[in-house]
């Protein structure tokens, strides 16, 4: 809005049952997103993720990133591991972190990663990607509009490639319903 009671690179966790703000993060740019799960706060900024650990704001894990203007990001919500995908170094490419289980319970930092798969997604920029519930499937699109890809995220393979058309259009969202049947775009 014109007047935000936060500025725009503050990231502020609010409890509802208490109806207060239990925690405030600040950043030297501005916050283009925020991704949650149970054990962990992601933000994204322009050119770079942070993970900290949700009940110690610890931070875990940063990541470098391409011009990241959207804010892309997805964070699976599965109880098994957490999966986080955020773009790459290079234009077209996602990075796909795997953490162990219980990564963000620890309080120690940082935890190293369990492993990285870079997924050569598009050779333009991304537009927008999704995770599923797992973390096991990834769907991006590109800012060309024609393509969306399925890419399994272990190996890095193309699962999947569906042609939304031959003109442009600018994908705005993609997700995925909670038994990976179906992909909304």
């Amino acid at each position: 809005g014109q007047s935000p009671r936060y500025q725009p690179h503050k990231v502020v966790l609010w409890d509802d049952r208490q109806a207060r703000n239990i925690a405030e993060l600040s950043f030297r740019s501005a916050v283009k997103a925020v991704r949650l799960r149970r054990d962990l706060v992601v933000v994204v900024l322009a050119n770079k993720v942070y993970v900290y650990g949700f009940r110690s704001l610890s931070l875990l894990d940063s990541i470098e990133t391409t011009n990241n203007p959207k804010g892309l990001c997805c964070l699976s919500t599965g109880a098994d591991r957490a999966v986080l995908v955020c773009p790459g170094m290079q234009q077209g490419r996602a990075l796909v972190v795997f953490y162990a289980r219980g990564f963000g319970e620890s309080c120690q930092a940082p935890v190293a990663r369990e492993r990285t798969q870079i997924v050569a997604a598009h050779e333009s920029p991304l537009a927008a990607m999704a995770i599923d519930f797992t973390g096991t499937l990834l769907a991006t699109a590109s800012d060309k509009g024609t393509i969306v890809r399925v890419y399994d995220t272990a190996g890095g393979s193309r699962r999947q490639e569906l042609r939304r058309g031959a003109d442009r259009a600018e994908i705005h969202s993609l997700a995925f319903n909670p038994s990976c049947e179906f992909l909304v775009v």
